[in-house]
């Protein structure tokens, strides 16, 4: 696929997902409420393209992807639960720090080493980490709750993204995709019936909860799923790094909320730490 065309889809996927935290913060709903109703409606909305492509995936195929389902029903379940007790800009900056752990786990499982710009990136990554946890830390227990729930949510983000590089090797993009927000949509269900989670919401919720498919998920997330056949996993997880400034911008614009001096510190050697490593890799490409 062309560059080009590549580079416009990433653009449009960080534009879309960067209005996930806005909607996530104007839904009341139950945080597994807001996953289930985000992964069954992304699912209904694929279905029919589904049955145009009436491509089958083999067995191995099917396993990784119920696998890669759940684990972004747990990255969904910790980094919304994140945004009740945290801002949005360190919730989404916490979030998106995965590209230092991508690159680790890279390492990892396909032995593929780091450059010394890259690890001194990661160590960066974790400084400002460090300086964002103990600065809410020492302000209101709650907000470290949401910091440690938001970073959780980014490992979480980091094990999908690296599975969707393996799986989309030779899936197809619908069917893959819905496989993912299927199993996830079905465990978040077995959530809440297993925590006796009152499923009803209203007309305003659902119109919520259509927005976050729509934006967010399929011209966001699939977007992503789509181009990471294309491009590696480090490109991909580095294109996340776009939504912390978008989210950030907006939830100014909506609820006038302003990031600390002790966010932005350490939003910003996380952000500039994450870039070395992500940066030093592309030229690996």
């Amino acid at each position: 696929m062309e560059e080009k065309k590549i580079k416009i889809l990433l653009i449009i996927s960080i534009i879309s997902i960067s209005f996930s935290s806005i909607l996530t913060k104007m839904s009341d709903s139950f945080p597994l409420v807001i996953a289930f109703y985000r992964m069954a409606l992304s699912s209904l909305l694929i279905l029919p393209f589904l049955l145009v492509y009436k491509i089958k995936m083999n067995k191995k195929e099917i396993l990784l992807s119920s696998l890669i389902g759940i684990i972004l029903a747990l990255h969904f379940i910790t980094w919304i639960t994140s945004l009740s007790y945290t801002s949005i800009a360190s919730s989404v900056i916490l979030v998106t720090s995965h590209p230092f752990f991508v690159s680790i786990v890279s390492f990892l499982l396909f032995k593929e080493k780091l450059s010394k710009r890259s690890i001194y990136g990661i160590i960066l990554s974790f400084s400002g980490i460090i300086v964002l946890f103990s600065s809410d830390y020492f302000s209101l227990p709650k907000t470290f709750k949401g910091d440690l729930l938001a970073f959780l949510g980014g490992i979480f983000a980091g094990l999908y993204i690296i599975g969707g590089r393996k799986v989309r090797q030779s899936a197809n993009i619908f069917e893959y995709s819905f496989t993912v927000y299927g199993v996830a949509s079905f465990f978040l269900l077995l959530l809440c019936l297993i925590f006796k989670i009152n499923l009803k919401i209203s007309s305003k919720e659902l119109s919520i909860f259509l927005l976050m498919a729509i934006f967010p998920t399929l011209l966001g997330h699939f977007l992503f799923n789509f181009c990471i056949k294309y491009v590696k996993a480090s490109v991909i997880s580095v294109s996340f790094l776009g939504e912390p400034i978008g989210s950030s911008l907006l939830a100014t614009l909506f609820f006038r909320e302003i990031p600390s001096l002790w966010s932005i510190a350490g939003g910003v050697i996380t952000l500039f730490g994450i870039y070395l490593v992500v940066s030093s890799e592309i030229k690996n490409i």
